[in-house]
């Protein structure tokens, strides 16, 4: 395998953000503003509170409780060995909340598993509804509900591409308030007309007062868009070391080349770009271009673009780096 890296090239120098030719909308992510393709496919996610949100989408209030009542139904029509069915707790919560404790089977007595559902207003009746798989607990969580359910007043609702979320933390189709809640987010979106490109942007925060998790035995490197590239590097040495045969697979990189390592400011935010071309023994070339923040407090934002594709195409790593570089262009930070 060919290790290759190079000094200031012309991918370095020049102005490609201006020679980007795919429309971008600007969307919130996270405390992040950021151009993303107009008419590409957004598949979200997000964790919440400790707890994976999940958007139920295409359901009206109504629907939505419904939807909910059925679930609760659901789970009170499975027997349970010792107890009257694996139902172990409903409360709504005004008129848009709700939590279902229940056994995740027959002979569990000791762990209940919680959802919460809760309904996000928006004008002329509309709104969202949400679910929060809130995961095992052990003991009456039962008598402590009303804090799970805090929570459901601090969303409020954000049509898709909409910059201000009201100095909120954006998810898909609402944004979050407060800000003593651990919340992470992520969004993939496809290139329109470019199969096997897809860009990657994630934004996490840290809960109010919460420590900044230990990260023993984790290499740091992996905190910085530079290091990650070189780990990735290290993982291809060690691979051919311990086994030398495996550079003859058709998914082993013949050639690994470095086109970008540098400290990149994007929004007012420091961090670091690495971007590097991998030329597998099939005959696809891989790119990956990723930056990462490396200055922001008890928070963290990655940008992130992969693309695939046979053979090589000098006018195709043009126009990645021409969007690539517009991404970043148009990166704003909305911090406080």
């Amino acid at each position: 395998m060919l290790l290759a890296g190079c000094g200031p090239s012309e991918s370095e120098t020049k102005d490609y953000a201006l020679m980007n030719q795919i429309p971008l909308t600007v969307e919130c992510v996270g405390h992040m503003r950021i151009g993303l393709p107009e008419k590409g496919v957004k598949s979200w996610s997000a964790t919440v509170d400790g707890a994976d949100l999940k958007r139920l989408k295409g359901l009206s209030k109504d629907a939505f409780m419904d939807y909910v009542q059925a679930r609760k139904n659901e789970v009170a029509a499975l027997p349970h060995h010792s107890e009257a069915n694996r139902l172990v707790a409903f409360r709504t919560f005004g008129e848009s909340g709700a939590i279902l404790l229940y056994r995740e089977d027959a002979f569990q007595t000791e762990v209940v598993e919680m959802d919460r559902y809760f309904w996000v207003e928006g004008g002329q009746g509309s709104g969202t509804g949400y679910y929060l798989d809130s995961g095992s607990h052990f003991g009456q969580v039962e008598e402590d509900l009303a804090r799970f359910a805090r929570i459901f007043s601090q969303f409020s609702t954000r049509q898709p591409g909409d910059e201000s979320a009201s100095g909120g933390f954006c998810i898909d189709g609402a944004s979050l308030t407060s800000d003593d809640v651990g919340v992470a987010t992520d969004v993939t979106v496809s290139v329109p007309g470019q199969p096997g490109w897809d860009l990657y942007v994630s934004y996490a925060r840290l809960g109010g007062g919460k420590a900044v998790p230990e990260t023993e035995g984790i290499d740091p490197r992996l905190a910085t868009a530079v290091g990650s590239m070189e780990l990735e590097q290290e993982k291809y040495r060690k691979q051919a070391q311990a086994d030398p045969d495996i550079k003859q697979e058709a998914d082993y990189p013949r050639e690994f080349e470095v086109l970008r390592e540098s400290r990149r400011e994007i929004g007012g935010v420091k961090g670091g770009e690495a971007v590097w071309k991998k030329e597998l023994n099939d005959g696809q070339v891989l790119y990956t271009f990723l930056w990462m923040d490396e200055a922001l407090t008890e928070q963290s934002a990655v940008v992130e673009m992969n693309t695939r594709q046979s053979g090589e195409d000098s006018s195709s790593e043009e126009r990645m780096l021409a969007l690539w570089d517009a991404v970043l262009t148009s990166a704003k930070f909305q911090l406080y």
